[in-house]
């Protein structure tokens, strides 16, 4: 074989990669994804992502089937999951703190409110963030029926994010995984009053008293 034939196939073969390459890009044989399926809801992550144990707490409570975390270890991102009858109000506990009004999208099957928000962690001895770091939040909720599914997005400084739905962070990681999200059926799902341990009756009162406060009814506030 002479050294022109050699050339070619060389350029050949060199033509041939390039070609698989962009191929299995658009593919996304190099994008690589993490499927999940807890009691309440089911979808994929962007990247690879490993469950997180329940806290001990939580694990010995009736709420453990209502609650899961992951976390992408690569872009520092954590996932917390759970499903309530009335999580709206914690929501609005949240707003009334300051919490921005949401953007509300059409994703996959599901209406999803998004607020986005930032947080300050407390340092501790195992704690691996600084003082003056800020840790970027999503919070991601759905209803259905008489439950509510949330997805709380924290993002510990690794991802691009400017709070808005542009952002790297929404884009690679939020969008995706909710336009995958299947919701189950929620009906079981504890009530919140229980969730705060608190009676009926209470609960009825604090959630009078929010709603007067977010009425703009001063006396509510005194």
């Amino acid at each position: 074989m002479n050294k022109k034939s050699i050339i070619y196939i060389i350029i050949a073969i060199i033509a041939l990669i390039a070609i698989i390459g962009v191929s299995a890009y658009y593919f996304g044989f190099f994008n690589e994804t993490t499927d999940f399926d807890n009691a309440f809801m089911r979808g994929t992550f962007h990247g690879q992502v490993v469950e997180n144990p329940l806290s001990k707490e939580l694990n010995k409570s009736d709420f453990k089937n209502w609650s899961a975390s992951y976390t992408n270890n690569e872009s520092n991102i954590t996932y917390n999951m759970s499903c309530v009858k009335d999580g709206q109000f914690m929501l609005d506990l949240y707003q009334l703190q300051g919490l921005q009004a949401p953007e509300v999208r059409k994703l996959g099957d599901n209406e999803w409110k998004i607020y986005y928000s930032q947080a300050v962690p407390t340092t501790g001895n195992e704690s691996n963030v600084t003082s003056n770091q800020t840790i970027d939040v999503y919070i991601c909720t759905a209803e259905r029926d008489d439950a509510t599914y949330i997805i709380n997005i924290m993002s510990y400084d690794k991802v691009q994010c400017d709070g808005s739905l542009y952002c790297e962070l929404y884009e690679d990681h939020i969008e995706p995984l909710l336009k995958s999200i299947s919701l189950k059926d929620g009906s079981d799902a504890p009530e919140m009053y229980e969730v705060l341990n608190v009676t009926k009756d209470d609960y009825k009162q604090l959630k009078d008293y929010i709603e007067q406060v977010k009425a703009g009814n001063v006396t509510a506030m005194e």
